[in-house]
């Protein structure tokens, strides 16, 4: 404008402008011709193009002289500012670098304006200078997107006019948008046994490593019950492991892991899916062994962990689940185990924590006639007789850890009466007896008591006893005087002797002399009669 400009007023009709100058406060002035100044019929002056880009910047005073007809002058005069300077380019800074400082990736869209003159006015651009937008303030809000160094500028236009040099943000991205929920995949588990863990599982590794994905490049913070474990970041493909330690106290029951992550703009997403793990790090009970003769191994331990068995060099014989509800488990070897071989077992549960051992030795000796015996009660004559066989009565004993397994009698024709161990009465120091068993359907000759006994291992032995069934009356013997004095066949003698005859070897006779009202026995093969009839 100071180059350019143009002055107006008005003098009485019949004056005359005497002179027009306009001077700055140092003294400097430019002189306007009259005969460069127009003035029309009813006085309106004004003069154009003058040219007071000269002067220096402060107030200046145009003094325009007047004289009227009668030759009196007077002077009348205006004042006004020039200011020919542009003011400094204005600043723009990003009102929060989010996240890594100094980047120029934000998710804070304001742009702070500074350096702004008191009375200016101010705009910016965000395409290059193409188009302005009038700010307000000393901030404006910048789209979401990424800008080139020279894309986003403000320039400022003082109180006289004068706009200075644009100022540039610089190379910017605007991020507003949350990276997704992370996810916590997994865990692995570094204390033996070692392997991946997943959501739900239990472990005796209080310092797991978590597994997941992210927004790639993504800072993953991980929390356990809410607490604020700490960061790690995930890599160009997404993927992060966090490892626990100590320091973070997870001992004992269930965990929950949650996980957020936080872009590069500073934009923190929601929270993740939960990740539960229950910490066990108390070792389970020893297992129980129960004896055994080496085909089958049994025992208890804690409902649904691993029984782990090695014999006593430390090699493996095998691996057995515990029943989930009872804890009851059975191992069968491929081959028995030999005599004497010891068994070592420990039980493993869920969490991976190992019990102590237990141990037991394999028996495979079967019980034996010392330790166990059967005898048919036959009165010590070694017969059992028509009386007897009907109602016998066995008895025994047992080693302390057995059962008795059967109780059969036998004739050499192979019939059998079989006694049910049921009803067979063992006393606290393994003496056994049951009575009325009857033998009187067996066949008349020699008889086998079998007795099997299976000890606490599971070995049978069998102990043996026998007797004579003898239910068959010997013939009637013959009763004949020794000598038939004087009259033979008259039965009249003078000699007592009777002989007796048809005896059967091992027989026991006797001999009555009342009709059987009284027996006496005898002994050898006669006896002496009394005088008298008979």
């Amino acid at each position: 404008e100071a180059g350019n400009v143009t002055l107006s007023g008005s003098i009485e009709s019949d004056a005359t402008v005497s002179s027009l100058i306009i001077s700055d406060a140092s003294g400097n002035t430019v002189t306007v011709d009259p005969a460069d100044i127009a003035v029309d019929a009813d006085g309106n002056l004004t003069v154009s193009g003058v040219d007071l880009s000269g002067l220096v910047d402060g107030e200046l005073t145009a003094t325009l002289s007047v004289t009227d007809a009668a030759g009196n002058t007077g002077t009348v005069t205006d004042t006004t500012t020039l200011d020919t300077a542009a003011p400094n380019a204005p600043t723009a800074t990003l009102a929060d670098d989010t996240a890594i400082d100094g980047d120029g990736i934000t998710s804070d869209a304001t742009i702070n304006v500074g350096g702004l003159e008191g009375g200016a006015t101010w705009e910016y651009s965000t395409d290059g200078g193409d188009s302005w937008t009038t700010g307000m303030g000393a901030s404006f809000e910048l789209p979401e997107g990424d800008y080139a160094a020279d894309a986003v500028q403000v320039r400022q236009t003082d109180a006289a006019g004068n706009t200075g040099e644009t100022g540039n943000l610089g190379a910017v991205t605007v991020d507003l948008t949350a990276p997704e929920a992370p996810v916590i995949e997994g865990a692995e588990d570094d204390v033996p046994p070692a392997g991946p863990i997943d959501d739900g599982d239990t472990t005796n590794d209080v310092t797991p490593t978590l597994i997941g994905s992210a927004e790639a490049n993504a800072i993953v913070t991980v929390y356990a019950d809410g607490r604020d474990l700490g960061t790690t970041t995930a890599d160009a493909e997404g993927n992060w492991q966090f490892a626990t330690d100590e320091a973070d106290q997870l001992f004992g029951g269930e965990t929950v892991f949650t996980a957020t992550a936080t872009d590069i703009a500073g934009n923190i997403s929601a929270t993740s899916p939960t990740f539960t793990l229950t910490f066990d790090t108390t070792a389970p009970a020893a297992p129980t062994i129960e004896p055994t003769n080496g085909d089958e191994i049994t025992g208890t331990a804690e409902p649904g962990s691993t029984v782990t068995l090695t014999d006593g060099d430390g090699t493996p014989i095998g691996s057995v689940d515990a029943d989930p509800d009872d804890g009851s488990w059975s191992f069968t070897p491929d081959e028995p185990l030999p005599d004497g071989t010891e068994v070592n077992a420990t039980a493993t549960d869920a969490s991976g924590n190992t019990s102590p051992e237990a141990t037991a030795t394999v028996d495979a000796t079967a019980p034996n006639a010392d330790d166990n015996g059967i005898a048919i009660n036959d009165g010590g004559d070694g017969f059992l007789n028509v009386d007897e066989a009907g109602n016998v009565t066995l008895s025994g004993s047992i080693e302390s850890d057995a059962t008795v397994s059967s109780l059969i009698i036998s004739d050499a024709s192979g019939n059998t009466v079989t006694v049910d161990p049921a009803d067979i009465a063992v006393d606290a120091d393994g003496n056994l007896t049951v009575s009325g068993v009857d033998l009187s359907g067996l066949v008349d000759g020699e008889l086998t008591a079998t007795l099997s006994v299976t000890d606490a291992a599971g070995n049978t032995g069998t102990v043996t006893d026998t007797t004579t069934l003898d239910t068959a009356a010997p013939n009637a013997p013959t009763a004949t005087l020794a000598d038939d004095t004087a009259i033979d066949g008259d039965g009249i003698t003078s000699e007592a002797t009777i002989n007796v005859g048809g005896l059967e070897g091992g027989a026991t006779w006797e001999y009555s002399t009342d009709g059987g009202d009284s027996w006496t026995p005898g002994t050898g093969t006669a006896f002496e009669l009394p005088e008298g009839d008979y």
